[in-house]
């Protein structure tokens, strides 16, 4: 009897047991449903705005001084000085003396000539003297015409030989003066090509030498970059801007400059035309390259309105932009390209204000596929652009 009531019991708190566990899973509240987010890809965009660009057109030149010169002997003789101008800095002021030539010789011709003029003179003296008396003579009729027209000769001869005396007198003192080999402006030594004790014949090279602070610099362009600056027509009409740039000990250096002129015609060889930049930085800027460094140079281009720039990477094709669409969807669209460097490229049609132009043209995402689109600023862009452009065609 004890038996059956307990095994009641078991079965009494089994089955309160499952029926509250029941009660439990009925009641629990029912999990809401959550949606997957979609993942879309991210693409930069830059934002279209049609204005006034001035493209730029790239070159290449080596920095040359405006006025150089080979500086060379004007008298034959021995060299017995050489200025310190032709060491260190190379620096030197305009007449100064950078060598100097023996000039015993030249001295000796110098008295020589002076010791001639003075007779010429004397003789001179003496033969105005016998005129005035032969004219007394002549005019109280004790000469004849004949006598008193050789004494008038005689005079003429004289001053003659003392013209040409005062003309020996002038070359010898030259000569003199060009014992000393003086530089024609204030600049600096390019090269020096003369020792002390070498004998110099004339018209022997002394130094090669520049101005100082006229440095220029020429460059090819193509033809067709040549057709997007307004090349200047005279020398006096103020050229497009120009930056040079250079690396010199691994620091990159910049100078402004102007383009002053071109070469107006085609190099046959080539195909390139050749123009010149002139710097326009103050003296420490310029001081900063050396005479024959080599440089890179972007010219301003001629100024067009209602230009969009975008990255060079952004092309699609020869003339095809890849947009991002009202409907944040990826969009072909067909542009007239106005020019294209190795950075950016100019879009004169095709293009409104606002459109979102992908910086860099999708490899792996299809026309019509819905993308984020994350604007970049115009740095960005810059940055962008350098980082994914294709090399030039």
């Amino acid at each position: 009897m004890k038996l059956q009531r307990k095994t009641l019991l078991s079965l009494i708190v089994l089955g309160s047991a499952a029926l509250s566990s029941i009660g439990l899973i009925a009641l629990r509240p029912e999990p809401k449903a959550r949606e997957l987010e979609a993942t879309l890809p991210v693409v930069d965009v830059v934002i279209t705005q049609p204005r006034a660009e001035r493209p730029i057109v790239r070159a290449q030149g080596t920095l040359e001084a405006r006025d150089e010169i080979e500086l060379v002997a004007e008298v034959s003789g021995r060299v017995v000085w050489v200025s310190p101008a032709f060491d260190g800095a190379g620096e030197f002021g305009a007449g100064q003396t950078l060598a100097r030539i023996a000039a015993d010789d030249y001295e000796i011709a110098a008295q020589r000539a002076r010791a001639a003029l003075q007779r010429a003179e004397s003789q001179l003296q003496l033969a105005r003297a016998a005129l005035s008396r032969s004219q007394a003579l002549f005019d109280a009729g004790a000469a004849s015409s004949a006598a008193h027209e050789q004494v008038a000769g005689n005079v003429q001869v004289n001053e003659a030989n003392v013209a040409d005396a005062r003309a020996a007198l002038a070359g010898a003192a030259l000569a003199l003066a060009r014992t000393h080999v003086r530089a024609p402006f204030a600049g600096r030594v390019r090269e020096r090509r003369v020792a002390l004790g070498q004998h110099l014949a004339l018209g022997t090279p002394v130094a090669r030498v520049y101005r100082g602070g006229t440095s220029e610099v020429t460059l090819a362009l193509r033809a067709d970059d040549a057709a997007f600056i307004d090349l200047p027509k005279h020398a006096r009409d103020p050229g497009p801007r120009v930056t040079l740039r250079a690396k010199i000990g691994g620091a990159s250096r910049e100078l402004a400059a102007r383009l002053v002129g071109s070469g107006g015609a085609l190099d046959p060889r080539t195909r390139m035309l050749n123009v010149v930049a002139r710097v326009e930085a103050p003296a420490a800027e310029r001081e900063a390259l050396a005479m024959g460094a080599f440089v890179e140079a972007e010219i301003e281009g001629r100024e067009t309105a209602d230009l969009v720039r975008v990255p060079r990477a952004a092309l699609a094709g020869e003339s095809a932009l890849v947009l991002v669409d009202a409907n944040d969807q990826l969009a072909l669209r067909e542009v007239e390209l106005y020019r294209v460097d190795d950075d950016f490229a100019w879009i004169s049609g095709g293009l409104a204000a606002g459109d979102r132009v992908c910086a860099r043209a999708p490899s792996t995402l299809a026309v019509g596929t819905h993308v984020l689109a994350k604007p970049l600023a115009d740095e960005a862009e810059r940055a962008a652009s350098t980082a994914h452009a294709s090399p030039r065609p």
